[in-house]
């Protein structure tokens, strides 16, 4: 499997406006991870786009991927279910929500200006929807996984319908929201 995970990495640096052979991407990161201070001789724009562009983004959609198996592992071991995932409790939809809301607020000038409001906001959404699903769900004082996926269920469904209203209103910016929903690690 880390195989394969390398040979993506490799695979996804070559990739992009400028074709970069991937004997010259594993160079470059051969290079790198030997910690040589020593001029290779690489051309410096191809190092660049590799080793300041890509290769960050790369490393960061694994780090993402990782991070989302992980919450679907802990997700199916809370609610003893092999199909539980973020989705099921509407914890996505929270935080899918968040960032469409500031994003819209941003064209008003109603939100945070700075880089990490959309990151703060979809983690603010992603946290009130695990607080209301776990209020919707512990009316009887106890919590099950079948009260706590309906409550999910419901609460994801309602978020969508916000979230598709978000981009009814948000004109110029849907194109924005739609590319931060489909997972964008664009900087």
């Amino acid at each position: 499997m880390s195989l394969l995970l390398l040979v993506a990495v490799v695979v996804s640096a070559t990739m992009g406006f400028m074709q970069i052979p991937a004997t010259t991407v594993l160079q470059l990161i051969g290079h790198a991870l030997s910690f040589s201070g020593k001029d290779a001789g690489f051309d410096p724009v191809v190092t660049a786009v590799v080793m300041d562009v890509r290769l960050p983004r790369i490393l960061a959609a694994v780090l993402v991927g990782g991070m989302l198996a992980l919450c679907g592992t802990v997700f199916q071991a809370i609610l003893l279910n092999p199909l539980a995932d973020p989705y099921t409790l509407g914890i996505s939809s929270g935080a899918a929500f968040g960032a469409s809301l500031v994003i819209v607020l941003q064209v008003v000038g109603l939100a945070l200006p700075s880089a990490f409001s959309v990151p703060i906001f979809a983690f603010a959404g992603s946290i009130g929807t695990l607080f209301t699903v776990l209020a919707l769900a512990s009316e009887d004082r106890r919590l099950s996984s079948t009260s706590l996926i309906l409550s999910g269920v419901i609460v994801a469904a309602i978020l969508s319908a916000a979230i598709g209203f978000l981009k009814f209103i948000a004109d110029e910016q849907v194109g924005i929201i739609i590319f931060w929903l489909m997972g964008s690690l664009s900087g």
